[in-house]
This record gives C-alpha cells, structure tokens and sequence, in this order.
C-alpha cells in the first residue's frame, strides 16, 4: 500500500516558519492591542467577517501599495472587504497562517533593520519598499509570504470596478446574478446546454 503523501519541502519549511511566526504573531497581536490604535471603519455601514481591525488596517495598507493610479482611497475598504469576505472560506489552518503573515508583516520591520514603526505606519514610498524586500528576500518563506500578500491585493483590487481603466477592461459582459435567459445574445452562445457535463466527467 502506498505511504500517506508527504508535504513538499517547500510546504514544510513554511509550515515550520508559520510555527515560529504565530508566536510572533501572538506577541504582535498583544502589542496591538497595547500601543496600537487600529481603526477600520467598513464602507456602507457593513460588517468584518473574520479580520479583527487590526488586520484590515494592515490589509488595507498593504492594498494601497499596489493601487494603480488614479484609484480612489474611498475604495481601499471595499477591496478590504472582498479579501475578508475570501479570507471567510479559508480553511481554519488557513486563515491563522493569513492572520500570522499579516501580524509578522506588520511588526517585523524593526527585527529585520527596515524601519522602527510598523508596516501600516510607514509612508506609502516606505510601505512598497517593505513588501518589495519580502518578494525579493534570499529567505524562502518570506518570497513565499510577499507573493501570497501580493496575490491577496492584486485579487482583491482588480475584482474593484475602479481599477478596470487601468487594465483597458470595459467589465463583466453580464451583470452578476443575470439569469441566462436575460443574458445578451453574444454571451448566451457560450452557456453549455443542461444536459452537457464537464470535460473529461465519464459519470
């Protein structure tokens, strides 16, 4: 019988760096709640999902750095929430190794000599130059932490309709929840009939 998979080195060696970064999660957590004044206000009068304030504030720093121009800060919160309301479907594992990168992002500057004030406190020029050390870090884990933070923002502010000048895109065809029928004739040709399956489904 074959053994059970095993974690690729990779995984195992982020697995181990999450270890010793919820420690320092938990620490920075504290220090939060300590000497930190996190304010998230959500827009529209709506509810966080699963990020405390502090992470949203911190999300929402990370967020701006990647904001194309033009793009309004008003926005910033509303992409805030479209990665709360994903980070809501995690795994529970998930979701803690989330909530530990975006604590040791926030409060590592100073171990890693890059600033004594946390992440979300820097200037914008400060902030791009943090995240930027992660993608381009000798260190594994962090290349890996930087690029799940990058995809994280780039998700949750192209999915914005404010960005979509900014990549040439005119937006969904069809508006959401459209039911088939009231589709447009161009996009209707493209819905499979009830009675297709998925390619390669044999049963």
């Amino acid at each position: 019988m074959a053994g059970k998979a095993q974690p690729s080195t990779g995984r195992r060696s982020f697995l181990r760096w999450i270890a010793g970064a919820g420690v320092l999660a938990g620490a920075g957590a504290l220090i939060s709640r300590r000497i930190a004044d996190y304010r998230f206000t959500a827009p529209g009068g709506k509810s966080l999902q699963v990020f405390s304030e502090a992470e949203a504030q911190i999300l929402a720093a990370a967020v701006e750095c990647y904001a194309p121009g033009g793009f309004p800060a008003a926005a910033i919160g509303e992409c805030v929430l479209f990665a709360d309301g994903f980070a809501a479907q995690l795994p529970p594992d998930d979701r803690v190794q989330l909530s530990a990168l975006l604590y040791v992002i926030e409060h590592s500057t100073p171990l890693l000599g890059h600033s004594l004030r946390r992440f979300s406190s820097l200037e914008l020029t400060d902030r791009r130059a943090w995240l930027d050390d992660w993608i381009t870090s000798s260190l594994g884990f962090r290349r890996l932490g930087g690029r799940a933070m990058t995809q994280l923002c780039a998700m949750s502010l192209y999915q914005h309709p404010a960005s979509f000048p900014s990549i040439h895109y005119s937006g969904p065809q069809v508006p959401e929840r459209t039911p088939p029928e009231h589709a447009p004739a161009s996009y209707r040709r493209w819905i499979a009939p009830d009675s297709a399956s998925p390619a390669g489904k044999t049963g």
